[in-house]
């Protein structure tokens, strides 16, 4: 079933035939450890990384910038730092907390997505394009919860894409199933970095600085946001082509 198991054998009483086995589970005893790992790797790299950047752009390396673009790059590491804990916030919010399922239309959820990241789409001038069905598409779903996960999609979307490029927002039923709704982020960037493609949601997993910080956290989040919504996520990418993430949710 998944579970940990930690046996141990005693003899009892005269002779070699009488023994007790006790078993005792100790699978949260492992995740706990696990999660205490990822923490470590979290501290020790994601947030150490752009400290230490901070610190030398500020003493000796910074010295051979000017002050307009030393102040740029500390600004950058700043909000870098900022964007990881925020992310790492989230996540244990939503690890905390039940979710609160209402009704909602799914197609306004990424038509209102696609109004708060146009600006941002606009300055690359790329072109945000919804394929979003006419009629409602209803799930049960938390508000916040779902508009954050199809946030952190987007934006890294729209972070790793070329300028020039465009995004498909598609909303609509589940050909392969009309029992669920489909949502899915496709894009035309360099693709996901070797070391995030066998294990794209992995926890603190932005290993690389070209990833972003919102490459390991941030997917982390749709991930368990789309997990207690009792949906399904798959990931097709390739080198040079782009990302697409399809999210099927079940219809209300």
């Amino acid at each position: 079933n998944g579970s940990v198991y930690l046996i141990a054998e005693s003899e009892v009483g005269f002779g070699n035939n009488n023994r007790i086995y006790a078993f005792r589970d100790i699978s949260q005893l492992r995740e706990n450890e696990q999660k205490r790992s990822e923490m470590l790797e979290f501290l020790s790299h994601d947030m150490r990384s752009p400290q230490v950047a901070i610190i030398g752009l500020a003493e000796g390396e910074g010295q051979r910038l000017s002050a307009k673009e030393r102040f740029q790059r500390i600004v950058m590491q700043a909000n870098r730092t900022l964007k990881l804990a925020d992310d790492f916030v989230q996540i244990a919010r939503l690890s905390a907390r039940p979710v609160q399922l209402v009704e909602l239309d799914l197609s306004a959820q990424v038509i209102e997505a696609a109004d708060r990241f146009y600006y941002q789409a606009q300055k690359k001038k790329i072109a945000l394009v919804q394929n979003v069905d006419e009629d409602p598409i209803f799930v049960m779903g938390d508000p916040a919860m779902l508009a954050r996960m199809v946030d952190n999609l987007l934006s890294n979307a729209i972070k790793f894409s070329p300028d020039g490029s465009a995004i498909e927002l598609t909303a609509g039923l589940f050909q392969d199933d009309p029992t669920k709704a489909l949502l899915s982020v496709k894009d035309n960037g360099p693709g996901l970095p070797p070391e995030r493609i066998e294990k794209p949601f992995a926890r603190f997993g932005a290993s690389s600085d070209t990833a972003g910080p919102s490459a390991g956290l941030g997917l982390t989040f749709v991930n368990e946001a789309v997990r207690q919504h009792q949906g399904e996520i798959t990931v097709e990418t390739h080198e040079g082509i782009g990302t697409t993430f399809s999210i099927t949710l079940p219809l209300a």
